[in-house]
């Protein structure tokens, strides 16, 4: 079934991407800011419309050996999105890790995928596979050539797959590489269902007409439609999801809190049987005792207000019987 990789609809989710490398050098990751006036979008001028999820503030582009492979242009997101849309099931191969935006697209789409993503460059993922883990991405890399995993993978079956491997414009470059590719991955019958090239049918077609493009911008879901109806279901199921999943992160963390309180219990008892134990009676005895002096402790009454102290009381004086020297009692 033929597959339009340039339609327009604008992706309903803001991609994370990864963090600024100033380094210029080659096999290095660069940022180039783009100024607001005009972006290539399917070989046609478009004016930018200003920061959105379909024109980002600046492109980022990978280059590697001089050579841009890298970048998240609107072409490249509305391309990506398209394909996130039209994969059906869970376990999706994907080849080429890129800037880590497919597979955020592909999430969104259908919540609870898992990626398996086959990237040569040990750099690449580097830098951008803890943007996945950050999102929160069930996926697993595979550091390897895509066409060499694809002869060699043994036993394992994917819903999808999802190819993006080629650097440059589709519409120059011709389909044959990503046909050869297809048929590649039909002969070793590891796909259960569609496999998408980026740029596949932009690369057979070629170069469309402005009329084409201006027809597929302006056209976009129509409300009543079954594909309107569909997006914002798909919209809604994510933000159910998305609360879904707080709720059971902060039952996970309420679970925690309970395991720990029950383990201070479980340790206070313990030290009690273990001093009942080594002390016996006496242990009782002692215990029974404090608990009683503090419960005689909370129901003594306030002790009350002390006054300026009184002066000392006067000592009366006391005359004491003196013997005169010489004299002698009588009988």
């Amino acid at each position: 079934m033929r597959f339009e990789d340039r339609s327009w609809e604008t992706p309903p989710i803001e991609v994370h991407l990864p963090p600024e490398i100033p380094d210029p050098t080659a096999r290095s990751m660069v940022w180039q800011s783009i100024p607001p006036s005009t972006v290539s979008i399917y070989d046609r001028e478009y004016r930018w419309e200003g920061e959105s999820r379909l024109f980002p503030r600046s492109l980022c582009r990978l280059i590697i050996d001089a050579q841009l492979w890298m970048s998240d242009t609107p072409e490249e997101r509305l391309m990506m999105w398209a394909a996130a849309k039209a994969l059906r099931g869970r376990k999706i191969l994907v080849g080429g890790l890129g800037l880590g935006i497919f597979p955020q697209y592909a999430e969104f789409a259908q919540p609870g995928r898992m990626f398996t993503i086959v990237e040569r460059s040990q750099e690449v993922i580097n830098k951008v596979a803890p943007v996945l883990l950050e999102r929160g991405i069930n996926f697993e890399i595979v550091k390897a050539d895509v066409r060499e995993y694809i002869q060699k993978v043994q036993r394992r079956i994917w819903d999808s797959a999802y190819m993006d491997i080629w650097p440059g414009n589709p519409g120059q470059e011709g389909p044959r590489d990503r046909d050869a590719l297809v048929k590649l991955i039909g002969r070793r019958g590891i796909i259960k269902g569609r496999t998408i090239c980026w740029g596949h049918q932009w690369s057979a077609d070629g170069p469309r007409s402005e009329e084409q493009d201006m027809t597929d911008k302006n056209e976009g879901p129509v409300p009543g439609s079954i594909e309107y109806f569909e997006q914002k279901v798909l919209v809604t199921a994510a933000n159910i999801q998305v609360l879904a999943d707080r709720r059971n992160k902060l039952l996970e963390e309420s679970k925690k809190i309970e395991d720990q309180i029950n383990q201070l219990n479980g340790s206070a008892l313990a030290l009690q049987n273990t001093a009942s134990e080594i002390f016996g009676d006496e242990w009782k005895e002692a215990t029974t005792r404090i608990q009683e002096s503090l419960k005689k402790m909370a129901a003594m009454p306030p002790a009350p207000s002390q006054s300026a102290p009184k002066p000392p009381a006067k000592k009366k004086a006391v005359k004491k019987a003196t013997k005169k020297k010489g004299s002698r009692s009588s009988k």
